[in-house]
Parts: C-alpha cells; sequence; structure tokens
C-alpha cells in the first residue's frame, strides 16, 4: 500500500503548532516578568511572538484558555524540578516528599504569575484556576504527573492509593502556596507531618 500523502504534512502542521504554542508561552512567560498580570493583553502576546492577534485567538479562544494553557506549562517546569528533588530522594519517601515540597514552594512563590495569583486584584482570571472548578485541569494533570513520578521512582507500589495520595499532596501544596502560612519548609514539614501515617505504610511497601 503506498504511503498516504497527507500524513507527512499532518505531522508537520502538528509540529508547527506546537511550536507555536511553547513559543506563545515563552513570550507570555516574558511578559509576565515585565507586566502586571493585568495589563497582559492578547495583542501584547501576538506582538511579542510574532504572530497575528487572529492567530493567537484561533488557538486559544480567549484569554481565559490561554492564561489556562499557559498555567498547565508553567506548571510542567515546576513538577520537572520536584521530580529531580524525589529521585535524588529516592532512599527515604518522607525526605523526598520533604524536598520536593520545599523547593517546588520556593520556586513558585517566587514566580511572578503565583505573586500575581496571591495579589489582593488584579488576577481574577488566575485565581479561578486554583479555587474553582475550572482549576480542576490543572489539579489532574499535576496530580497524575506526580503520580507518576512516585510510580517510575519506587515500582511496586499500588497504582490506586498512590494516585489519591498524589491528588491530596497537589491540594495541599496548591493552598499553601496561594495561602502561605510560613516559610515553604515550615508548609513541607506541615504536609509530612499530617501525611506521615501514609508515608509510613508507603516506605513498607517499598521494602
Amino acid at each position: 500500500m503506498s504511503p498516504d500523502p497527507k500524513r507527512p504534512s499532518t505531522r508537520l502542521g502538528r509540529a508547527t503548532r506546537e511550536l507555536m504554542r511553547q513559543q506563545v508561552f515563552v513570550g507570555l512567560e516574558e511578559l509576565v516578568h515585565e507586566l502586571a498580570w493585568s495589563e497582559i493583553t492578547m495583542s501584547q502576546v501576538a506582538l511579542r511572538v510574532g504572530v497575528s492577534r487572529q492567530t493567537l485567538y484561533n488557538e486559544f479562544g480567549n484569554r481565559d484558555e490561554l492564561s489556562r494553557s499557559y498555567v498547565l506549562w508553567a506548571s510542567e517546569g515546576f513538577l520537572d524540578e520536584v521530580e529531580r528533588a524525589v529521585r535524588q530522594h529516592r532512599d527515604d519517601f518522607a525526605r523526598a516528599l520533604q524536598s520536593a515540597l520545599e523547593l517546588f514552594l520556593g520556586l513558585a512563590r517566587d514566580h511572578p504569575m503565583v505573586r500575581a495569583l496571591v495579589s489582593t486584584a488584579g488576577a481574577e482570571d488566575l485565581r479561578a484556576l486554583v479555587s474553582t472548578s475550572a482549576g480542576l485541569p490543572l489539579i489532574a494533570t499535576a496530580g497524575d504527573r506526580l503520580a507518576e513520578i512516585i510510580l517510575d521512582t519506587w515500582p511496586g507500589l499500588p497504582a490506586g492509593p498512590i494516585a489519591t495520595f498524589a491528588d491530596t499532596v497537589v491540594r495541599l501544596a496548591i493552598s499553601h502556596l496561594t495561602v502561605p502560612g510560613g516559610t515553604p519548609h515550615d508548609a513541607a514539614t506541615t504536609v509530612v507531618d499530617v501525611l506521615s501515617p501514609y508515608l509510613a505504610q508507603f516506605e513498607a511497601g517499598r521494602r
């Protein structure tokens, strides 16, 4: 059977689209460091990236959807750091969680996006991504990624309980991030202390 001549162009189209999305997120990231969140418009993002505003609207629909996609993209960067912290402490489940949470909270709190998130005004669309049902995709994506990190690091642990555990950790991390009650170290220590019975069970299962 001869190859479908449409397939290469389809692959190229998908690759081009993905490259454009990455460029949009990088451009938006630059603007987040330069401007208040409420000051960033679709036109400014399009200008920074070098695409038309219509192209941006065609891809993301509106500013809220762009915000949601950007937050998911940014969270992947934080989770890459979490994965490295976990793997550095693969010999101690509790220490791995402590280190990963402390690193995440420290990095995220310094990010302009998060500073906008916890500000008193001008970032209602961002706050909706962690305080309403609009935030479920973020929580689900981060929870799935954390569960994957744990199961890859400690094969043999029960997938179901780990998925529930990861979802809980993500929700606690977001809560401590958006309503900080102490230093990243204090927050991470509190979470580890609360979850210590489950950590002990997982540690016993690992051994």
